[in-house]
């Protein structure tokens, strides 16, 4: 029997390759010397990527809910599954950045690759940083000066001008943009700051996108991309790549009488996210008990994929009562929190007649809380306490094998 001793290294180079999960790449990494140098090999992880893409899933933050009836608490961090040695869930902990202010005001804002944009406590700009917590590195973000007294409107991370062997952009502590979208004169702004070099911010302009900000939505992120709603039925993307931005037109016809786009603009109930299959983004919308997906298949236009009844889908969970879809004093179906291939739906229990102004906004008591896979479209359930949106990290492309191979070995 041919032992792997025996194999030449093309061979196990070939064997290696055909590893399709990139936490089993690393674990592999880890179990001699001769796997750690091919795998650490630059020409190796050029062929890897190429065949199974940069993305190393490591989990997701959660900011939490935030009210005067949710504790206030620090980001954390959630594995997606079990992390290969010698990563933890510990190594994500965000406790190395400077507490100037208290932790629980700390928040997520964006996160790209392995790096997070984080307001430590201010929402303004003297306490905004990118860091990355594998390595305990971060960076404080100045403000521009031509934003004046405008308010960040929007912060999102973007990949830096730097490329790779391959000529992609890429994202790390010595290259990321950030851009920042607000409001001056009622007309939309922007500005990029790079890391590269000194660091320097550039402004650009964003009246192509809308008019001004205040009538455009945050829909939420999928595919490596932000999503804005602008009246008109109008869907903005903003490429976490390139930074540019781009424009599709949402049918009214595949929501049929369900909802007006923009008499729903403000709801929570319309979002966009990921679905986990092929990571393209998904159009959501959740109204009058029934939840519909929204394709856009080959860049083409936005179609009806799927839809469910909600009160069918969750008949049989612990808690269900068919009277928390029949309006007869519960509240709507609200989405709670929206995350890669899911979205966590509540409903209010009580009668409203029955409760007070505070008790109204009381957490999990006076809600019954579900999950719906976006894929599946099955129901199961879930935690209200997550906050509004997960937001995903990934570990460090390539990665860091070098330091553990010895030149004897």
């Amino acid at each position: 029997m041919l032992a792997m001793d025996d194999v030449n290294d093309d061979i196990l180079g070939l064997i290696l390759e055909r590893i399709d999960s990139h936490p089993v790449l690393i674990r592999a990494a880890a179990t001699c010397k001769r796997w750690r140098r091919a795998i650490a090999d630059a020409g190796f992880l050029r062929r890897y990527r190429s065949l199974h893409g940069p993305t190393i899933a490591a989990g997701h933050y959660f900011n939490g809910r935030r009210g005067v009836c949710w504790p206030r608490r620090e980001p954390w961090f959630v594995p997606s599954s079990p992390l290969p040695p010698p990563f933890g869930a510990c190594l994500f902990s965000l406790d190395f950045l400077p507490c100037e202010a208290d932790p629980t005001r700390r928040e997520v804002l964006d996160t790209r690759g392995s790096l997070l944009l984080v307001d430590l406590s201010s929402g303004y700009f003297t306490d905004l940083v990118v860091c990355e917590p594998l390595t305990r590195c971060y960076v404080r973000i100045p403000a521009p000066e031509f934003i004046g007294g405008s308010f960040p409107w929007g912060l999102y991370l973007i990949d830096g001008d730097a490329v790779d062997e391959a000529g992609q952009r890429s994202i790390g502590m010595s290259n990321f943009r950030v851009m920042c979208m607000f409001d001056r004169g009622d007309v939309a702004h922007a500005g990029v700051f790079t890391a590269t070099g000194v660091g320097t911010w550039t402004k650009m302009a964003a009246d192509h996108i809308a008019g001004n900000l205040r009538g455009t939505t945050r829909l939420g992120r999928a595919g490596g991309s932000w999503y804005f709603y602008v009246a008109g039925g109008t869907l903005v993307a903003l490429d976490g790549s390139t930074g540019e931005f781009s424009s599709s037109t949402l049918p009214a016809a595949a929501v049929g009488t369900l909802l007006s786009w923009d008499s729903h603009k403000w709801s929570s109930n319309v979002f966009v996210t990921d679905n986990r299959r092929d990571g393209m983004p998904r159009v959501v919308v959740v109204a009058r008990g029934v939840m519909k997906v929204l394709a856009r298949p080959l860049d083409d236009e936005w179609v009806l994929e799927k839809e469910v009844v909600l009160s069918e889908v969750t008949h049989g969970l612990p808690g269900y009562e068919a009277s928390f879809f029949n309006g007869r004093g519960h509240g709507p179906v609200d989405v709670v929190t929206r995350g890669t291939g899911f979205v966590v739906l509540s409903v209010r229990v009580n009668e409203f007649g029955d409760m007070n102004f505070f008790e109204f906004f009381e957490p999990s008591a006076e809600r019954w809380v579900f999950s719906i896979d976006i894929e599946t479209m099955e129901a199961a359930p879930a935690d209200a306490g997550l906050g509004p949106m997960a937001y995903p990290c990934e570990l460090p492309w390539p990665p860091a094998l070098q330091a553990c191979l010895d030149k004897e070995g």
